[in-house]
């Protein structure tokens, strides 16, 4: 899935960068993809239904 690892790239380099551009990328890999995948899980809230 190139878009998912479009965006564990983009997640996992902003992580990079917060932590002042020190650590391990596979680390930093990792996290991004729990997120990801955590948040692509996650429920969707009910929408207001304007009646």
């Amino acid at each position: 899935m190139a878009g998912n690892d479009d965006k564990t790239r983009q997640r996992a380099y902003e992580l990079w960068e917060q932590s002042g551009k020190k650590g391990s990328e596979m680390d930093f890999w990792l996290q991004a993809e729990k997120e990801i995948a955590d948040r692509d899980s996650a429920p969707v809230p009910p929408q207001d239904r304007l009646e």
